[in-house]
Parts: structure tokens; sequence; C-alpha cells
């Protein structure tokens, strides 16, 4: 083709690349320039919409704003909100329409165009037009197979708080209402999170394909302008080109067969007419010196070609090699047959410190660390003697700093000029992609175990929850039938309160549970850990078996934790119960230290919680013990729930000391080797304040209170449960009215509104819960006073509570004495 174009005529050539300049034109407007077009009217009307949308977002924040800072209800500004942007268009006809998150479908708020879509659950087959999606974080649209449109909408809001949906729509009249037919579009939505609201707006794909068209019209007229230049300009350039050129290629053809002769005539002083003149010239010279310049230009052309070829060869050859070398990351060396080298890289600089030049001459071997010697040395010799290449082992080479850093290197055996063998290799320093590799296995092996963790804590604290319930049933009749018995001594009175003892010992299992998922806090206080070390001292003796000797070592001026007493003591008890069990009959020894350490992030990353506190000050407790000590695998797995090495034991008193630390925001750091022993630090934030006694557990105290009288509603789902109370209530000398649920304690307590002294109301109950009761019940009356019962803890219950708070709180199980308390303290009286 391109020597067929070669021997054309300079008016072929001319026409040929006239017209292939008009089709290149012509398949680059249709190719090229307009999809970019396309693309970009289509990026702009997006780009605006989303702008657009923000605005409207905007006019939502703002009445949410007015709705927070009490200017006016939540419904009235949503009311506003639906109002004003109902009304609003852009681009002439595009509008706006608000939908929410309710799953699994969600509810159209306001359309404009299609009203009858308000309010109304959007799950009608004809929304299943989604055909993609897009966020930020995605650079191209998602395809979606016929999805239901709102609900990809809410799924691109929950994933990115914002994006793009493309969906087919039918598009408004001019005279109101919408088209049958659909149209594809794309649409920007926005997820307003105070309301739970999406906001969105779109642009019509054949809008944007419209103005496509008109601009490629435009650019088609255009061309054709063009195509008429051209051809004027073509006609032009063969009348003034073509002729004179035609002269001088028959000059041309005369000097090449020999005839010096002929004379062209010059007529111009242009560049045709200097080349005729120099062709004239030309043919009077090159007739006296054609044959012996002509030989003489071979032979030496012949020559310099030659040697320039090599020569520029060579310099490339050698400049590229350089530039790979010198720039090359990786390492790059080659030694002798007797390790020395011959040459290393910039980069072993880079990589262990050394200058390169402070390294040729020596052999490897003080580079290396002495125990990788050897087989660096059977590698070199097999490479050298099977000339094969190969991959050595890892090995460690010496940093300047004095550190060694692991290496491999992959080489061959190279004979150079003069026949000298040598081993040229690439090497890379691994030392960071192996600790990289080692910290992402750990990070790994972390995780999977937090999430165990965590299914464990939240199947705990379910099973803790319902155990309650139960125990609080029998917990209440045991203790009523005990008051029934005329005869302490009896056997039924033994076996009653043998019963007792052990429902309070498995009421205590469930607190342990939720001590383990963090949530078995009752009561905050300012704590002396020394005061509470001393003062229960002897109960922590009688735990420990008489061959086991335990000392306290106690700092002196100890600042306050804040903590609740009854779970610290907890703490140290199973700390000193795991110390007991791991010295066994033999003699032994348990150490109870306290103190004030200054943490820094380093040692507290070693906590065997998941998450770590802020550097500072901590108060610690110290559990050392000189038994059998762990392993590894058991350290791992000591503070894991129902594991335990022991066959009596249920594997829940390290796992109660992991949660309730946990709840204190502190730390835990083990320290134990096999056949050593252990220690136990327990570290807690140092509590700024005054601090308070802890109170003996020896002590007991009798409380009297000036019971009040009237009527008690006792709300419960648990027929049992409300049985319980209603008895406890008789023995307070109160009556009691019952409810099985929120709205029938609502309209028990709207019928007796003024007979009700107070409530105990259940937290957990189905269809309308304690929260959602409480808040009934205070709009009937804002001063009802109210008592939660739950089998959750005390803190995590008050956490369901944000505007109205319950007057008490009481945790199932719970006895008679209890309630009285709580009874007493809701009606003022002294303790």
């Amino acid at each position: 083709m391109f020597t067929q174009f070669r021997n054309w005529g300079i008016k072929t050539k001319i026409m040929s690349i006239l017209l292939l300049s008009i089709c290149v034109i012509a398949v680059a407007v249709e190719i090229i320039i307009v999809p970019i077009m396309q693309s970009y009217f289509m990026n702009e009307r997006q780009i605006a919409t989303r702008q657009v949308v923000e605005v409207v977002y905007g006019i939502l924040e703002a009445q949410a704003a007015k709705a927070q800072a009490g200017l006016e209800s939540t419904a009235e500004a949503k009311s506003r909100a639906i109002s004003l942007i109902k009304s609003l268009r852009f681009s002439g006809k595009e509008y706006f329409w608000i939908h929410d998150l309710s799953r699994p479908v969600p509810r159209m708020i306001m359309h404009p165009t299609v009203p009858s879509l308000d309010g109304k659950i959007l799950d009608d087959p004809q929304f299943n037009k989604a055909s993609g999606k897009q966020t930020r974080s995605e650079p191209a649209m998602v395809k979606l197979d016929n999805q239901n449109l709102f609900i990809a909408m809410n799924g691109v809001v929950e994933a990115a708080g914002e994006g793009f949906v493309a969906y087919s729509w039918p598009k408004p009249n001019m005279a109101g209402g919408v088209t049958a037919e659909l149209f594809p579009k794309i649409s920007f939505v926005k997820k307003h999170v105070p309301w739970g609201w999406v906001v969105g707006s779109g642009i019509y794909v054949d809008d944007v394909k419209a103005a496509v068209t008109h601009v490629k019209r435009l650019i088609h007229a255009a061309s054709i302008l063009f195509c008429l230049a051209a051809i004027l300009i073509y006609y032009l350039m063969v009348r003034y080109i073509s002729k004179p050129v035609i002269n001088l290629a028959s000059l041309a053809r005369r000097i090449t067969t020999g005839d010096y002769g002929t004379q062209l005539p010059v007529t111009t002083h242009d560049e045709v007419g200097l080349l005729s003149e120099s062709l004239n010239q030309m043919s009077n010279q090159v007739q006296q010196k054609t044959h012996d310049l002509e030989t003489a230009n071979k032979e030496l052309q012949l020559e310099l070609t030659e040697r320039r070829r090599a020569e520029e060869s060579l310099k490339a050859s050698e400049e590229k090699f350089r530039t790979l070398v010198n720039n090359s990351f990786d390492v790059i060396f080659v030694l002798d047959a007797n390790g020395v080298f011959q040459f290393v890289s910039p980069s072993w600089e880079t990589h262990f410190g050394f200058p390169a030049a402070t390294v040729i001459g020596k052999p490897f071997q003080p580079f290396v660390h002495p125990d990788d010697i050897q087989h660096c040395f059977e590698y070199l010799t097999q490479v050298m003697t099977s000339g094969l290449a190969s991959t050595c082992l890892p090995y460690r080479v010496k940093h300047a700093n004095g550190s060694w850093r692991l290496f491999i290197a992959n080489g061959t055996r190279h004979t150079d000029s003069t026949d000298t063998p040598l081993y040229i290799g690439i090497g890379r320093d691994i030392t960071d992609e192996k600790r990289l590799e080692e910290e992402r296995l750990n990070l790994e092996r972390q995780f999977l175990h937090a999430q165990k963790l965590e299914s464990l804590g939240i199947m705990a604290g379910g099973i803790a929850h319902d155990f309650n319930n139960l125990l609080a049933v029998i917990i209440g009749n045991l203790e009523l039938l005990s008051g029934m018995q005329t005869g302490k001594e009896s056997p039924s009175a033994t076996r009653l309160e043998r019963a007792m003892q052990a429902s309070l010992r498995a009421a205590d299992l469930t607190r342990q549970m939720l001590a383990y998922t963090g949530k078995g806090i009752f009561e905050l206080k300012q704590l002396n850990l020394n005061q509470l070390v001393k003062e229960n001292c002897d109960l922590f003796r009688m735990t420990v078996p008489k061959n086991i000797t335990m000392k306290t070592e106690l700092a002196a001026h100890l600042p306050p934790v804040q903590g609740d007493a009854g779970q610290l003591q907890q703490v140290i008890m199973n700390l000193i119960t795991n110390a007991s069990e791991a010295i066994g009959n033999e003699p032994g020894n348990i150490l109870i230290a306290t103190g004030v350490q200054e943490c820094d992030q380093k040692l507290l990353n070693y906590s065997r919680l998941d998450e770590k506190p802020k550097p500072g000050s901590y108060i610690y407790v110290d559990v050392t013990d000189s038994g059998c000590g762990m392993d590894k695998n058991t350290q791992q797995r000591i503070f894991e729930p129902f594991y335990t090495t022991k066959f009596t034991g249920r594997g829940l008193g390290m796992a109660s000391v992991m949660g309730i630390v946990k709840a204190h925001k502190g730390a835990i750091l083990l320290y134990s080797e096999p056949g050593l022993g252990s220690t136990f630090k327990v570290l807690f934030p140092i509590s700024a304040g005054p601090h308070y006694s802890v109170p003996s557990p020896m002590e007991a105290i009798v409380e009297q209170h000036k019971q009040p009288t009237g009527t008690v509603l006792v709300v419960d789902d648990e027929e049992y449960v409300r049985e319980v109370c209603r008895e406890y209530l008789a023995e307070m000398g109160l009556k009691s009215l019952s409810a099985t649920g929120g709205k029938e304690a609502i309209d028990v307590y709207r019928g007796h509104e003024h007979d009700i002294l107070f409530i105990i109301l259940d937290l957990t109950m189905p269809q309308m819960d304690g929260v959602a009761t409480l808040r009934e019940l205070r709009k009937l009356k804002p001063d009802a006073k109210v008592i939660i019962s739950s089998g959750h803890a005390t803190q995590t219950s008050a956490k369901n509570f944000r505007d109205d708070m319950p007057d008490g709180f009481i945790q199932k199980p719970f006895q008679l004495q209890e309630l009285r308390n709580i009874v007493a303290k809701l009606f003022g009286d002294p303790l």
C-alpha cells in the first residue's frame, strides 16, 4: 500500500491526503468527540442535579434545626419542609421527591408529579426498574437487575450517605400528570439522618442525548464548510505546485540518464525557483565529478554507517544497564567464585547502610549472619557448578546500625570477557514484608478472637436476662413459703433454705454472666482499693486453703478510683481463687499488692482487653501466685467464658473479671510461665475527688422503714412474676392491681389514676415495652411514680431512657427486703 502511494502523482497524493483527513475528522467526531460531549453533558447534568439536591437538603437541615431548637414541633417542621420542596422546579420541569428509610420497603413521603404515591409503601412491581447505582467510592455505575428502585436508593444512602441510581420513570406532562411511557432516568439521592428521609431528583437521559444531537448537527455543518475550504485549497495547490514540480521531475530524469546539458528557466524566487537553480548548477558540476565522488562516497558512507551503528548500540546498551542498576530498588551484586564482591549497586547502601565502595573487594562472610554463612556457601557453589539460575533461602545481612535484615537473592553464573566465572545476583530486603505479614496474621487472629468473645457476650447477656426472670419467680415463692413456716427447725424449712441458697447461687451465676458482658456495674463510687483489700482481707483468707500463705503489700497514700465496691471485690476474689487453684495441694504463696504506675501506650497494648485505654497514671492490683503457671495457649483462652482447666469449674470466674475491668475502663496484664507461677496486674484509671469507705462484706445492716399505704400497679408479661410481686406488696401492707402489658397498664391506670400510689413496670415486654409504657403514663400524669423492673443490670436498663427517667430501678431476681428498700427511697424515708 505504501509503495503504491509513493508511485502516485502529486495531484493524486494531495487528493488522497485531503480525503483521508476528511474521513479521519468524520470518524473522530462520531467515535471520540460525540461520546466525550455526551459524557460531559451527562456529568454536568449530574453535578447540577447533585447541587440542587444539596440545596433542598439544606432546607431539610434548616427545618430540622428549628425543630431541635424548639422553635416549632417536628411535625410542623416536616410539613413546612414538604410544602417548600413540593413546589420547587429546576430546568423547567425537573422536580424533587422525598421517601423514608422504612424496611424492607420504603414509604413515599411526597411526590409532586405522582401525588397518588404519597404515604404509600413502594412495593409495587412497577417500581422494579432500577438498572444501576453509583456511590463516591465506585468509579462507574454498578449494574442492577431490575431491583426495586426505591430499595436501591436506600441501599446507596445507607452505604455512603448519597449517590446516583439509574432506572426508568415516566415524564411529567405539560398539562399535568405523567406519561404512560417510561424513559431512562438517573437520579441523585441523599439521606437526611435526623428524620430518616431520603430526598432526590434526577435527569432524563434522552434530554441529554437531545442536547448532544443538536451539537452534533452543528459539528457536521462545520465539517461540510471545512470540506469546501479543503477543495478550494486543493485546487490552488494543484495549480501552483504541480506544474513546476513536474518540470523539476523531468529535469531530474534527464540527469539520471546522463543528460547534464538541459537547463530549467528560473522564473520565481520561491522554493521551486531555488530548487530549479540548484538543479541547473548540479547538472553542470555532476558531469565532472560523478564517477570519483560516487566511488569514494560509497566506501566512506559504508564504513561510517557501520561504525556509528556499533558505537550507538554499545552506548545505548551501557546507558540502559547503568540506569537500570543505579535506579533499581533491588540490590544487584557480583561475586567471584570465592565469594568476594566485584560489584554492588547503590541500593546496597539504601538497604544496609554501608556505602558500595566499602563493600567491593571484600568477601561476603562479614556481612552475613554467622548461622547463615554455611548455606550461602552451599548455594553459591551449587550455582557456580551447575550454571543454572536459582533462588537461595532467606538469610540475614548486617545493617550498619548493628541490626540484621532478612534478605533473599536470585542469581546465575556468568563468564566475562576474560573467561572468569562470576555470580550475578539480584536480591531484595524482605524484612518489612515478613513483619507486615506477621502483623496481618496477628490482626486476623485478634479479630476472630474478638468476634468470638462478642458472640459469647451477647449469648451470656441474653441467657442471664431470661434466667433472672425465672429466678425472680423461684426466689420469690421460696421466700414467701419460708415466711409461712412456723417451725424454723422443721425438715421442710431446712429444705426451703437449701433451695433458697441454691437459687441465690444461680442468681450469682447470672450476675457473673452479666459481669462478663460488661453490664454488671450497679453503683459507682469513689473508692480506695487499699481500704477495700484491708476490710475484705479476712474474707479473702477464708477462700484460701491452709497450705497457702497469703500476704499483702499495699502502697501508702493510694489515690481513689471510681467503681462498684462489690464488683471490684469480686475481681480480687476471683483472682485469688484462680491463684489458689493453680497452687493446688502443695504449699505455696499468694501476694496481693497495690500501687500507682505510669503506663505508656506500649505497655497498655499488652492488655488482654480488646479496647486499649489511653496512657496515663493508673492504680494497680497485683495478684501473684507460686503455682503451676500457664502455657501460651492457656494464657490466650484464660478469659474466655466457660473455659476451665479444672474439672469442677464453670469457667466464668476469669471471664467475669474481664467484663468488670472492661466496664471500669481498665486493663489486665498477665505474666506467666509454666512452673514459675503467674501474676495478674489489674489497672484502674485514677479518679479525682473524695473517696468513700467500703462497706464490710461481713456486716449486716437491718433497715427499718416507714412503709406507705395504698394501691400499686404491677405490670409484667410473666404471670408468675406478677403474682410474686403482688404477694410481696401484700406482705408490705399494700394493695395491688396487675396488667399483662403496656396497653392494658395504661387502661388500668386511666381508670384508677387517683388510687395508684406507684407502678412496678417490667422493661422488656412484647408489643409495648417499658420505655413506651412509661412515656404514655407520664402523658396521663407527669409526676407518676414508676419503678422499672428488669433482668438486666441497673445501668444497662437506665441507658434505655433518655427523656422520661423512672423514679427507681430494681433488678430481677429481687427479694422482699430489696423491694422494701427501694419503696422507702421512692417516698423519701430515711434508710
